[in-house]
């Protein structure tokens, strides 16, 4: 780790000559930040490695970014308690699913039911992904839209980024159905509080976009069940 560190300073001290005051502002910035104690207000998690390349302004603008979006998303998140939104309409929010589509929620998804995943956090994906298994194991007959929402400016300027690395574990088949909202996102978040974001939010969406089923708690067979109260299954009724 030391011997990581000095290269970095070697080589930041080694580019003094050849770059602009803005350029070495930034390097001086990432050290500063980087070689903070643990209990400074802008350090950064220890859990998390950061390999910084100062070599060019180009990949110093790189890692301002990477580390500003940890920063971000360490002390400036807020968190918002449970709330429970049944009866409520959606607000309207604009994503872009990962074929590219762009989306109006809950405008484009009119005269159907919708069920929504929504998730705040990556972590989210496994409960998601226990909900889509009991769906299909269900045989529920429903529109699934996967949402994952994600709040800031930092977010939304390496969004394209983001959106790569989630397209690299989704088969492409399904890249339609995940659709990522940004901009909007505190607007979800207001509606649903995001306390406990390791827990997917199942929103159940009536043909008027109106709010008929919601629930948060992390997936459960009781829930799974109530869904059926909205979607019907192709299964036998003696196997549901």
């Amino acid at each position: 780790m030391d011997g990581s560190i000095n290269r970095h300073q070697t080589r930041g001290n080694s580019i003094k000559k050849e770059t602009n005051p803005t350029s070495m502002f930034l390097v001086q910035s990432l050290k500063k930040i980087l070689h903070q104690e643990p209990d400074h207000p802008l350090a950064l998690p220890r859990t998390r490695k950061f390999a910084i390349d100062f070599s060019s302004p180009r990949k110093i603008l790189k890692s301002v970014l990477l580390i500003g979006a940890t920063l971000c998303l360490v002390s400036c998140t807020t968190t918002i308690p449970r709330q429970n939104p049944t009866g409520k309409v959606f607000p309207n929010v604009t994503g872009t699913a990962l074929d590219g589509k762009k989306w109006n929620f809950p405008k484009d998804l009119s005269n159907q039911k919708v069920l929504l995943l929504v998730g705040y956090d990556q972590d989210a994906q496994f409960d998601i992904d226990r909900w889509l298994i009991g769906m299909d194991q269900k045989k529920y007959q429903a529109n699934i839209f996967e949402v994952p929402t994600i709040k800031g400016w930092v977010p939304r300027l390496i969004s394209g980024t983001i959106d790569e690395g989630m397209r690299s574990g989704i088969p492409e088949e399904l890249w339609k159905l995940v659709v990522t909202v940004y901009r909007d996102a505190e607007k979800i978040i207001n509606l649903t509080g995001n306390e406990d974001p390791l827990n997917a939010r199942v929103i159940v969406l009536d043909e008027k976009g109106e709010i008929a089923y919601f629930y948060d708690r992390g997936f459960s067979v009781s829930a799974l069940n109530k869904l059926g109260d909205y979607f019907p299954s192709s299964l036998p009724k003696g196997c549901l």
